[in-house]
């Protein structure tokens, strides 16, 4: 746009079509309007009259004189108000250039107010690291975005100054024009836009620092290295700051955080590029201050517009030259940041007690009941799915279609995090960066929702250093603690034997220190869900890669009784059936008490049937027994071994729900998961697609003979799906209060710990019933031995040297 004369003539306010859209017209007919991925078909006489004077050179009053032979002035004026109002016609500065807005206007945007606002702003670009801001610099000034002069020196850490002018941008009042009428203008100033050869240079906390300081936006780009990122725009008070991105790209990039703690050294992508990539670069970003510029002018569509659906401009996109492609990274905004946010929010809301809904109507009940459909809910959950932004890296479904299992049985994914949080070592290091969260059930969707559930649930529980916690003895607190070992449930003979545990290869069976009831140590409280007072248990005990001495490990954390759900109340409930689940599976397991099988013919399920058929199509027995306990809670164990070859590669499952139906149907879609492991293993033992050792040696090892509590107990009747007394009540607030009632029956007392993160939304937490048993090797005295005597399962308690001697191992 040109800066006014006196000899300049003055823009006038002339109509036609949007400047994206191409204009055909069949007489007699109607008049088509055409752009990219759109097409508009108008009828009328007075419209096709209309068509060659919207060409952007006449106003609406001399379009209206021009036609009056024709056509009445006031239907001429009704006909031109309907097609403004519809956004096909537009009111336009007749000096404003039709070629570039068309772009614009295909975009989502307002052609005219969008093109203005560059040239109301001004950038001021900066370099932190070894990046040279010159591409940029001329990409912004040939958009029409006045740059400062450029500085002497990049900037860095502890020297980056607020430096810049403001500049009015342009308003004005459109009058009636078919779209939205302007806002004011708000004057954007300097933009300041800061491009890094890394997006954890230690200089960028104190550019931060200084815009949120000032309320001033500025936008973060590295244009350096194979991809270019572009983004966040921060805009203090809106998005979230750099710490918030800092602190998930730290947990993304976990290998080279593990190496910059232990050496010092800051490791930064290859400065990789040609003379095309580095325009490009340059170009995009340029573009990218462009669309935030013409956002704050105003310049936004009323039509459907990708760009409009886009809160803000928080996310990263990250450009891949040679793969010609754009991956937009979602925000992150966090709310407990200690930066931008309240640094104490995590903890308050971990002192927080516990309230139960009074009631939460089911929505879903295919594999468990829920308050929301899994469509609905992983739309919600896209969002946390990224390897720059997200908790969760990315989503995988395992290859099985080179096996010979049917379709519509195995459907399984899983979700990659980071959970190498405090590696020492290369061995640590690598078994966090291994481990995965999985998702099954009886449909692709089902599976993918929960392997993305678990992995935000693992996130949820990872210890960040903002939770709530004391420092105390446990004989300070005295009766507010609850002693660590009333979880971990370790005989004394196992701690006299410790160093014979730990020297296997499983983690599930390591046995920790013995608690020294006088050593000052943090805990955290838990709550009572039936109204008693808040306990503390010790920290180390909840969150994961609590930090901890080696020689001070009285207990860890770990995932029995954790679930996130769709409410809080759903999470806890999940979290009960869990530990119902492993308290019955550990008296069956550990005393190998026969149990009687599951009546199949029961279920009316076609997923069971489905099963059924899959199982004996690969030459498979399936069954599943029943292990419910004195809890009365369904728990079912299902089962699977091969009958062509000697190796039995024998697999077992487990599901619990109040419903024995969704019970049924959890144990055979955890069973399914580990089917595509061993369907295709050769006679001679080769072909196993899992790594893990103690799994493997038990497939290669175990005889259904050897194991005889494995199979369905002979001298009893099968179970029937029917004979279970109590059922659900499809409210999920009413059925947690059965699983807490159930618990206050047995003597036992239930707690809940919320380990919900603020910044992702979706509930997580931990239910803690102090006396049920973990199904691993944990053999304190208690209703490992009592129950199965007291429910006639046995005539005395196991002695403790003539329990299984496999520690489970799932």
């Amino acid at each position: 746009m040109n800066d006014a004369t006196d000899d300049a003539v003055p823009a006038r306010k002339v109509l036609r079509f949007r400047p994206h859209l191409t204009v055909g017209m069949v007489p007699a007919d109607a008049a088509y309007l055409f752009a990219e991925g759109e097409t508009y078909a108008i009828p009328g006489a007075v419209t096709q009259s209309l068509v060659p004077y919207l060409a952007g050179k006449h106003t609406q009053d001399e379009i209206v004189t021009a036609l009056a032979d024709t056509h009445p002035p006031e239907i001429v004026y009704h006909t031109l108000g309907k097609l403004r109002a519809r956004g096909y016609v537009v009111e336009w500065d007749d000096c404003v250039d039709p070629v570039a807005a068309a772009l614009w206007e295909g975009g989502g945007f307002v052609g005219d107010r969008a093109l203005a606002a560059a040239t109301a702003l001004t950038c001021e670009v900066v370099a932190v690291g070894d990046v040279d801001t010159e591409p940029v610099r001329r990409a912004l000034t040939e958009a029409g975005i006045t740059c400062l002069p450029a500085a002497p020196t990049a900037v860095s850490a502890g020297t980056a100054e607020d430096t810049g002018t403001a500049e009015a941008a342009r308003t004005g009042d459109e009058g009636s024009t078919g779209r939205p009428a302007a806002p004011p203008a708000p004057s954007p100033g300097t933009l300041r836009v800061v491009l890094a050869d890394d997006y954890l240079h230690p200089a960028l906390a104190e550019i931060d620092r200084t815009a949120r300081a000032t309320g001033r936006p500025w936008l973060l780009a590295r244009p350096v290295g194979t991809s270019t990122w572009i983004g966040p725009l921060f805009e203090p008070g809106t998005t979230g700051c750099w710490h918030c991105l800092a602190f998930r790209l730290r947990r993304n990039r976990m290998v080279e955080t593990y190496v910059e703690e232990r050496t010092g050294q800051r490791l930064v992508p290859v400065p990789a590029a040609v003379p095309s990539t580095s325009r490009l670069a340059a170009q995009s970003i340029a573009l990218r201050v462009q669309r935030w510029a013409a956002g704050v002018a105003g310049a936004g569509a009323t039509g459907d517009s990708g760009e409009q659906l886009d809160a803000g401009h928080g996310h990263v996109e990250v450009l891949h030259p040679l793969a010609a492609s754009t991956v937009k990274h979602p925000p992150v905004h966090r709310a407990q940041c200690p930066e931008c946010g309240e640094a104490d929010l995590q903890a308050r809301l971990g002192r927080r007690p516990i309230t139960l809904a009074a009631e939460l109507p089911v929505v879903f009940t295919e594999g468990g009941y829920r308050t929301k459909e899994p469509e609905a809910l992983m739309a919600e959950l896209e969002q946390l799915i990224s390897p720059i932004t997200g908790v969760i890296a990315g989503i995988e479904t395992p290859r099985i279609a080179d096996t010979r299992l049917p379709d519509g049985v195995v459907h399984t994914c899983i979700a990659g995090h980071n959970f190498a949080l405090g590696a020492v070592g290369l061995d640590a290091l690598r078994e966090g960066l291994r481990s995965r969260a999985s998702g099954k059930g009886s449909t692709a969707l089902q599976a993918r929702v929960g392997a993305v559930c678990e992995a935000v649930e693992r996130y949820s529980g990872l210890f960040h250093g903002d939770e709530a916690r004391i420092t105390a003895t446990y004989r300070e607190l005295g009766e507010q603690a609850i002693h660590p070992n009333s979880l971990a449930q370790f005989s004394e003979r196992q701690y006299r034997e410790r160093d014979r545990w730990n020297a296997g290869d499983s983690s599930f069976a390591y046995v920790g220190v013995p608690f020294d009831e006088n050593m000052p140590l943090e805990w955290s409280p838990i709550h009572s869900l039936t109204g008693g007072p808040t306990r503390y248990m010790p920290t180390m005990q909840h969150y994961y890669f609590y930090p901890k001495p080696h020689d001070k490990i009285y207990a860890w954390a770990d995932s029995n009784g954790c679930a996130a759900g769709t409410t809080p109340d759903d999470a806890l409930l999940q979290g009960m059936m869990e530990l119902f689940e492993r308290d019955a599976v550990a008296m069956w397991w550990y005393n190998r008490v026969p149990r009687p099988a599951v009546d199949l013919d029961t279920s009316d399920d076609p997923f069971v049937a489905r099963c059924r058929d899959a199982y004996r199509s690969v030459r498979r027995e399936l069954w599943v027994l029943d292990v419910t306990n004195d809890l009365g809670v369904p728990v079912f164990v299902a089962a699977s071994r091969r009958t062509d070859k000697p190796v039995e590669d024998i697999l077992m499952a487990f599901g619990a729900h109040l419903d024995p139906r969704v019970a049924l149907r959890r144990a055979l879609s955890e069973l399914n998961q580990f089917l595509p492991a061993v369907v295709d293993v050769a006679t001679d033992g080769s072909g196993y697609r899992f790594p893990d050792p103690t799994q493997l040696r038990w497939w290669a090892t175990a005889r259904l003979a050897d194991h005889p509590y494995l199979a369905p107990d002979a001298a009893r009747s099968a179970v029937s799906l029917d004979s279970f007394g109590h059922r659900p009540s499809h409210d999920i607030a009413r059925d947690l209060r059965h699983a807490i009632d159930v618990c206050t029956t047995a003597g036992l007392e239930t707690y809940a710990l919320d380990f919900t993160r603020p910044d992702i939304g979706l509930p997580v937490m931990k239910a803690i019933v102090p006396g049920l048993r973990h199904f691993w090797a944990r053999f304190a005295p208690g209703r490992l031995y009592d129950v199965p005597v007291a429910l006639g399962w046995l005539d005395a308690p196991t002695a403790e040297a003539d329990l299984n001697p496999v520690a489970m191992f799932l």
